[in-house]
């Protein structure tokens, strides 16, 4: 989110928080928020400010006749107290930014887990071949005194 909408989301809570009412976008408007924008810009954008007060749950968004305000609630003095809005979006970046670490990590966990089970696989060929040679080599070292007697009494009847 663009640093001046925070600014603009800021200064709207303060003021609603402060004077316990309702704010308009004339309050942005005599603060000089919109010095460059036409009334269609300035509704525009004021429309945005109101939807991500609602999406968040922080205010009242109320359409009149007449206007179309914020106004505050309970919620609004909790948020505010806990940094308000730049708060809220640099938090919600650091998690955002955790989140891509955390699935650089997980690939690199999964990658490395990969090789480890191959290396396991050709770990395991490794010690079942050495035990079928280590099996041989032990029958024939058990049984070699009978195993020279048979090669003897063959070569000697010969």
């Amino acid at each position: 989110m663009k640093s001046d909408y925070i600014e603009k989301l800021d200064f709207l809570l303060d003021l609603m928080v402060e004077t316990d009412s309702a704010v308009t976008a004339n309050h942005l408007i005599k603060k000089g928020y919109y010095q460059d924008l036409d009334i269609t810009q300035i509704e525009k954008e004021f429309k945005y400010l109101q939807s991500v007060f609602k999406e968040l749950n922080v205010a009242d968004v109320i359409f009149t006749q007449d206007a179309e305000l914020i106004s505050p609630t309970h919620n609004s003095i909790i948020f505010q107290r806990g940094g308000g809005f730049r708060t809220y979006y640099d938090d919600l970046s650091k998690t955002e930014t955790q989140g891509k670490e955390d699935r650089k990590l997980q690939q690199t966990i999964n990658k490395l887990t990969a090789e480890n089970l191959e290396l396991q696989n050709k770990e395991l060929k490794r010690k079942i071949l050495f035990g079928i040679i280590g099996f041989i080599a032990g029958a024939i070292v058990s049984n070699l005194k009978d195993i020279l007697a048979l090669f003897n009494s063959v070569y000697s009847s010969q």
